[in-house]
């Protein structure tokens, strides 16, 4: 924990690396007009790490802001903060900048988007705002949201207590606070403007909806002619198929594009159109609405999401879905003045009560307590276990099990030894005929259990999963065991403030008579560490639910990896939380699989790694070198031919798995160079 003395500066870092003008929307503003408040404050103090290409558009005259050039997504901030150069991290853009939750961090959260329209992002976009984006928010000891309807996507996707959630919704940016002055547009942007316009300044993503505005302009058309649309904002997916759909429709006399603006004409721009149109799917505020506002500019928008608590009562709505329906209300605004004279009176009315709002001092005092109440969930030690937890959410064990009934007696009396009050144990038997069906009726209605043919061990973990009703989920193989308060502890570390969804530790290896052999190779946690090995021990891991319900259970076309297939496409949601504590135990005899089909297993380890990440580790590679290596036919006694076929296996699998990443991460690197 960090302790600060009373009235002693609370250092603040501010994570910057994300920021790209141009492709973050209407955020950029925001997040200024936050350091700008911020900066008033005169017990903070402010380190900006920004990427070197955006150095320049901050002011470091102050001595109380610092300016520190980084790159994107490296150890750089964590380790700044070992070395105590900043109290509390906040992270404007969601992005922290560090990979687990090491130092008290402020989060804001301007949507969850992807939730509820995943197919308007791509893979890596849904793996990086999983990563970077909802475990901060999980994680942060304040979570910062722009809207009441950010808060509620929050609680309903991500778990978090509301009484965690501050609100802090976007001001209006300088231009428009001074928007009684008057300021003319240039004279080559004031020639390509009709007299008589709709606005909707947006970036051309997808879910602004550009195109059911077009179809709804075309409808609109047959009965207002003259009708005309200015577009702003900078070109995104959706500019081809938008620019497309206006020449399929012959909207080029009826449809302005005006690209990119600058901040300091958007004022004009608002208060010389008929009405801003904002036929938006889904909105985390619609900065756009109170800019309008503030230029006495009448709005009609969409009925979704955050629109209509950020309009209230002065805009007429529509449904963004029924092209008719935003046809309609274009043509009000465009004919009836004494609509458009009222929207205009009622969004005064509505813009004064944000201007009586001042988040500052709500943000700052969050930046202040963060490093009180910050206690690192990485540091594990016995105290945590003294600290007792105040709720015992259900968990559920599953047991697969199949002609195991010299250990399945052992196994399921370490899950009852636990002192742990809420369990429920869920044993799937392949239809075993060693006496297995007789252990499990001797425990009653203790167990769930059932006995019957599956297609492997994946299968009949999944079916145990889908018997479950448990918030944490484990797994444990028949012939494994779990140590002492393994439950208690994977709870209390669930429970914690890492936002980890999912949580491993040590384990132990143990013989056919549970005599310790040795330590399993865990490692504490990191993408890299993951796709060097399997560096996590299947029993010793439990997770929540929620990462069962949004990643899925396992998958059955792995037989050997199945647990490092899945290990892998948990990490693409969450980080997981090591605890240095012995959890489990994992038993290694002649009969187990895992000893048995070494090269399956790293065969499939391959596949999956690819899979979910595109490489593989040259530590994989080498194994399935020195696999094949091994197998190869004796030659006089010894295996002389061993070093030539490892290398030239290592090499095969090198070029086949490696090097069509690494081009592709070459090209990559002098592509942006080169921009």
């Amino acid at each position: 924990m960090v302790l600060l003395k009373e009235n002693k500066p609370i250092r603040v870092g501010v994570n910057l690396t994300p920021l790209n003008p141009g492709s973050v929307g209407g955020i950029m503003p925001l997040v200024l007009s936050l350091l700008d408040g911020l900066n008033r404050e005169t017990d903070l103090l402010f380190t900006y790490f920004v990427k070197n290409s955006i150095k320049h558009l901050f002011d470091d005259s102050s001595p109380r802001i610092r300016i520190v050039s980084t790159r994107w997504q490296s150890l750089e901030l964590e380790s700044r903060y070992r070395h105590g150069e900043f109290d509390v991290l906040f992270a404007p853009l969601m992005n922290p900048g560090v990979e687990t939750a090491c130092c008290p961090m402020v989060v804001l959260l301007v949507d969850l988007q992807h939730r509820s329209y995943p197919e308007n992002f791509s893979l890596i976009e849904l793996r990086n705002r999983a990563q970077y984006w909802e475990w901060p928010a999980r994680a942060a000891q304040t979570l910062c949201v722009i809207s009441e309807f950010v808060s509620e996507e929050a609680e309903k996707f991500l778990g978090i207590p509301r009484d965690k959630i501050i609100l802090t919704p976007p001001s209006l940016s300088k231009q428009f606070l001074d928007n009684t002055t008057e300021k003319t547009l240039p004279t080559k942007l004031l020639n390509s403007l009709p007299s008589q316009y709709l606005l909707y300044p947006a970036n051309t993503w997808p879910h602004k909806n550009h195109l059911g505005l077009l179809k709804s302009l075309a409808l609109a058309l047959k009965s207002v002619p003259d009708l005309h649309l200015v577009f702003t904002g900078w070109e995104h997916k959706a500019h081809k198929e938008i620019s497309r759909t206006i020449k399929d429709l012959n909207l080029e006399k009826s449809v302005t594009w005006l690209g990119y603006l600058d901040d300091q004409y958007m004022p004009v721009l608002y208060r010389c159109a008929r009405g801003l149109v904002f036929p938006s799917y889904f909105e985390g505020f619609g900065i756009p609405l109170i800019e309008a506002m503030a230029s006495d500019c009448p709005i009609a928008c969409s009925d979704r999401t955050s629109l209509p608590e950020v309009a209230g009562d002065s805009a007429i709505y529509f449904n963004p879905e029924v092209p008719e329906e935003i046809a309609t209300a274009m043509q009000r605004l465009w004919q009836d003045d004494s609509l458009r004279k009222e929207l205009v009176e009622k969004g005064r009315d509505r813009l004064s009560n944000f201007n009586k709002t001042n988040v500052i001092p709500t943000l700052a005092d969050a930046l202040r307590r963060a490093p009180v109440v910050f206690d690192n969930p990485n540091y594990w030690s016995s105290k945590r276990l003294e600290n007792k937890i105040n709720e015992f959410p259900l968990v559920s064990i599953i047991v697969p099990s199949y002609q195991q009934s010299r250990f399945l007696r052992e196994c399921i009396d370490s899950i009852f030894e636990q002192n742990y009050p809420n369990i429920e144990v869920i044993v799937i038997d392949g239809g075993s005929t060693d006496g297995s069906v007789e252990i499990l009726e001797s425990y009653g209605s203790k167990i769930y259990w059932v006995s019957e043919t599956d297609n492997g061990q994946a299968d009949a973990i999944n079916k145990g999963l889908s018997h479950s009703h448990g918030e944490i989920i484990g797994w444990l193989n028949s012939d494994d065991l779990y140590r002492p308060d393994a439950i208690l502890t994977a709870v209390t570390g669930l429970l914690g403030n890492s936002g980890c969804w999912l949580v491993y530790g040590e384990a132990d290896y143990i013989d056919e008579k549970s005599q310790r052999t040795g330590r399993y190779p865990t490692d504490t946690y990191s993408l890299a560490n993951l796709l060097h090995h399997c560096c996590i021990c299947q029993p010793s891991v439990f997770f929540s639910r929620r990462l069962l319900d949004t990643a899925g259970d396992l998958n059955t076309d792995y037989d050997m990896a199945l647990d490092y297939e899945l290990w892998l496409r948990y990490s693409r949601l969450t980080p997981f939380l090591y605890l240095p504590v012995t959890l489990a135990a994992s038993r290694m005899y002649p009969e187990n699989k895992t000893s048995n089909y070494r090269y399956r297993s790293i065969k499939e380890s391959i596949r999956a790694c690819k899979l979910h990440y595109g490489r593989v580790s040259i530590l994989w590679c080498m194994q399935y070198a020195n696999q094949v290596a091994s197998n190869f036919p004796l030659i006089g006694g010894r295996r002389k031919l061993r070093v030539p076929v490892q290398t030239v296996v290592l090499c095969y699998a090198l070029s086949r798995h490696m090097m069509p990443y690494w081009l592709f991460k070459t090209a990559q690197y002098i592509v942006r160079t080169m921009r």
